[in-house]
């Protein structure tokens, strides 16, 4: 069951990036989508099987440039489309980089919870030499997965309510396919680690 929805997750995040790139985001938010797509196929299917918490990281920096790169390497060059004025289209523009910056942190919390279930509970190997002791790693592993699946559940509410905002306001299909698969494949992801 945990592998049928890995896979299916690969769906709706393939999707995204046909929609990212087709709605002409050639910058920092496409680069963030095809890494999430990249890393995704990986944790699923065991492509190139880089161990889940280097993903975290690379899923981290991703986020970090991501806003660091902000709208400016990605503006929307066809403002014309939207019928609204530019401030209009940046302020859209700046809430699709802040929702891909925080997806590429949700999913870097879910790499992280394979890592766990992979290697065994988070922190066991790491807190052995610290002395922190079992307790400590006990509490770290419950706490973990608790955090990452409220901030999945989260961010998949808030991405879907903006996708319904955007279709009453009567934005590109691609915008609003891009927010629906970005929801889709956190919910998929999210209800694969917690199988």
């Amino acid at each position: 069951m945990t592998d049928l929805l890995h896979v299916a997750a690969l769906l709706p995040a393939t999707l995204g990036v046909c929609c990212t790139a087709g709605r002409r985001r050639i910058g920092a938010e496409l680069w963030a989508a095809i890494v999430m797509l990249v890393v995704m196929v990986d944790l699923a299917l065991g492509v190139v099987s880089v161990p889940p918490v280097v993903w975290t990281a690379v899923l981290v920096a991703t986020a970090l440039g991501v806003v660091a790169l902000g709208g400016r390497s990605g503006e929307d060059t066809h403002p014309e489309r939207t019928g609204q004025g530019s401030g209009s289209a940046r302020r859209r523009s700046n809430g699709m980089v802040a929702l891909v910056a925080v997806g590429s942190l949700v999913m870097a919390g879910l790499a992280a919870l394979m890592a766990a279930s992979v290697g065994g509970a988070v922190g066991h190997t790491s807190t052995a030499g610290v002395g922190t002791g079992h307790h400590a790693a006990t509490s770290l592993t419950g706490l973990l997965p608790s955090v990452v699946l409220m901030a999945s559940a989260v961010f998949t509410i808030v991405v879907m309510g903006v996708a319904v905002q955007a279709a009453r306001e009567r934005r590109s299909r691609l915008e609003i396919a891009e927010l629906g698969s970005m929801a889709a494949s956190v919910a998929l992801m999210a209800l694969a680690v917690s199988a």
